[in-house]
Parts: C-alpha cells; sequence; structure tokens
C-alpha cells in the first residue's frame, strides 16, 4: 500500500506505525496492539484492491463498538475510501432492505452480523470481508453474481445514517478544531499518555469522531460496548482521564449512581452534547462531584462539534454565561 495522500489518512498510516507493539486499544480488559489495528488495516485495503474498487470506493462498516469494526472502520479511512455507517442493530429487515439499497462494493464486519444480516440478494453485488479478531485473518468473499464495481465518492471519507457525507477535508477540519479544547494542542506525530474513555456509539458521529480523534492523536482508548456506570466507573478508576464525554442521560445516571467522588478524582471536565443539557443537572453535577460540566453543540452536517466550552473558558465566565454553549 502506498502513502496515502490526504492528511487524516496519511495521519492514521503514520500513528498505526509508530510503535507496532504499544497498546492501543482496551476492550473487556483486554488491549489490542497498534499493530493489530494495522493488520486489519491493510486486509480493508487489500480487500478494496482486488475488489478492483475505484477511488472513494463505498465500503460499508456493520459498526459495533467493539475491536473488530473499529479496526476496519479505521482501516476504510487509512485507504481513502467512504466509510458507509451501517447500525447492526436496526434489525434484519430493516439493515438487509438497507444494504440492498445501497449497492456497496464491499461491506465489512464481525462474522455472526455478516450471516445474519447479508443475505442472497445483498451477497449477489456486494462483497463481504469477515474477522472475527481484530488483528486475526480476515475472509473475503466476492460476490456471487459481479457487476461493474459500483461508482465510488472522491473525498468522501463517511457517510452516517442520515446519508449526510463528509468530506476528508471537513474531517481533518474538526480533528484541528478540537484542539480548542485541550491544555496541550500539540500536534506532532507521536504516542501520548493518557487513555480516552470511548462510550458513546461509534455509529453516531460522537463515538466514531471520539476514536478518530484518539488515534490521530497517538492516545490510547478504553472501548465500552455500551454506556453502563459501573463499566464505565471502572475505566475511570482504571485509567484515570482527565476529561470525559457524557451525553445528557449519561449524565444524570452517573449523578443519580451516587459514586464516591473520589472515584472522580482524575476527572477535571466532563464534556456533554448531543442533546439539550439542562443547567441544573449541569450544576448539581458540580456540586455533587466537583468537575465542572462543559457544554457543547455538534451537528452531524457540520462533522461534528460546532461551538463549546473549553476549562479556561469555563473558569472565566461559566458563573456568568451559565447555560450558553
Amino acid at each position: 500500500m502506498g502513502m496515502p495522500l490526504n492528511p487524516l489518512s496519511e495521519r492514521l498510516d503514520v500513528i498505526m506505525g509508530l510503535e507496532p507493539d504499544a497498546p492501543a486499544l482496551e476492550f473487556e480488559r483486554r488491549w489490542y496492539s497498534w499493530s493489530a489495528l494495522r493488520r486489519t488495516a491493510d486486509d480493508v485495503a487489500r480487500a478494496i484492491q482486488s475488489l478492483g474498487l475505484g477511488a472513494g470506493a463505498r465500503v460499508g462498516v456493520l459498526l459495533r463498538n467493539r475491536p473488530v469494526p473499529v479496526g476496519l472502520a479505521l482501516g476504510v479511512l487509512r485507504a481513502e475510501a467512504c466509510l458507509v455507517t451501517v447500525n447492526p442493530l436496526l434489525g434484519r429487515d430493516r439493515v438487509r432492505t438497507d444494504l440492498h439499497e445501497l449497492g456497496l462494493g464491499l461491506v465489512a464486519g464481525e462474522p455472526g452480523d455478516l450471516a445474519e444480516l447479508v443475505d442472497a440478494r445483498v451477497a449477489a453485488h456486494t462483497a463481504t470481508l469477515a474477522l472475527a479478531d481484530l488483528g486475526g485473518d480476515a475472509q473475503l468473499v466476492p460476490p456471487s453474481e459481479p457487476t461493474a464495481a459500483p461508482s465510488g465518492l472522491p473525498d468522501v471519507a463517511v457517510r452516517m445514517p442520515t446519508r449526510i457525507d463528509l468530506t476528508y477535508t471537513t474531517l481533518q477540519r474538526v480533528m484541528e478544531g478540537a484542539k480548542h479544547y485541550e491544555s496541550n494542542a500539540r500536534a506532532d506525530a507521536r504516542l501520548r499518555d493518557g487513555v480516552v474513555v470511548v462510550n458513546s456509539p461509534m455509529v453516531h458521529l460522537g463515538g466514531l469522531f471520539r476514536v478518530i480523534q484518539a488515534v490521530t492523536d497517538g492516545r490510547r482508548f478504553a472501548l465500552l460496548e455500551r454506556f453502563q456506570v459501573d463499566s464505565w466507573v471502572d475505566c475511570v478508576r482504571r485509567h484515570q482521564p482527565r476529561t470525559v464525554s457524557l451525553v445528557p442521560a449519561a449524565l444524570r445516571m452517573v449523578l443519580d449512581a451516587d459514586l464516591d467522588p473520589a472515584d472522580l478524582s482524575s476527572v477535571r471536565s466532563v464534556v456533554s452534547g448531543t442533546a439539550p443539557l439542562d443547567p441544573d443537572l449541569a450544576d448539581a453535577f458540580t456540586e455533587k462531584y466537583g468537575v465542572p460540566v462543559l457544554t457543547s453543540y455538534a451537528a452531524t452536517e457540520f462533522g461534528g462539534g460546532v461551538a463549546g466550552w473549553n476549562l479556561a473558558d469555563y473558569q472565566k465566565y461559566g458563573r456568568e454565561k451559565r447555560g450558553s454553549v
């Protein structure tokens, strides 16, 4: 595989190759290395090439918050293809219809999801790439009735469930803009200290953004399949993150759980968005745990974050501008 051309794909390629044996992703207390991510990314690139799919090839990934879909999604982006996000939890009939109508050149996922969701109608014209474990051997099955390769979407990085297209340029700018929220905004390619806790669903832009941001920053990340207070606080205790992200509903769950404030002793701020945040909820959380809640506003059509507080602004203006974004 040659060196990718766009900055985001190139960054993914560089980060994955810095320290291959270093830990990259934790799931259910098992660590996976950067080399495991890279091997899966290589499998995606080889599959796209062997199928003769052109620039911007539309590749569907059955996204779950699990290591395999993470590796497949990052592989699609590293290969400069178009990642089409597909939610396997929407129900078999709906997903099958969706896959048929999308007319993808390739759909990738875990074997169980592919067996359940790719029927003969889809398999006739769409290849599948199955992977049971991150970094393991992937199985490519070409379409049973090959036709001309579907047209690609050059420069389109991600197509979300709403079928909003996000270009590589947009994603790159979003990653650069996210530095506004960091106290150390160094952008050089290196592996960094600290562990990011990813608890938002990857099938939505918030979760996908958190993963891409962690990888492009060279940070390890702990992946939760779904948000549950017990598993989330276990990650926070063990990994001691300085910043965490909680949607308002999750913020309420953590508040109602009546945790020992010591459990969140490492956390300096909570970023909360996706849905409107009640200022009273934010104040109650801060009063109980001593952690400021930084409101953010994001929209899929803009590629993610549009506006939001950072900690320095909150400390200066938080009381005066309570409830604003």
